[in-house]
């Protein structure tokens, strides 16, 4: 999150410094959305295609995956 963040910001600090007002206004922060939108797609598809571990899978066949894991039991 730290990161996207970081991205974010320095994305808009880079286009609005180098647009002028009216630039930014009509078409530069639709630029931004478009990148937004990239990275979205991208970080979907890596939650789709992430695995989970061994452990993990071997729990969830015995079913003893919490419904809620920071509530005690």
């Amino acid at each position: 999150m730290a990161q996207s963040g970081l991205l974010t910001t320095g994305l808009l600090t880079l286009f609005s410094s180098t647009m002028s007002k009216s630039a930014f206004a009509a078409y530069g922060w639709r630029v931004l959305f478009i990148i937004g939108v990239v990275i979205a797609v991208v970080g979907f598809y890596i939650r789709v295609r992430l695995t989970e571990t061994p452990v993990f899978d071997e729990i969830r066949k015995q079913r003893k995956v919490l419904r809620v894991p920071v509530a005690p039991p």
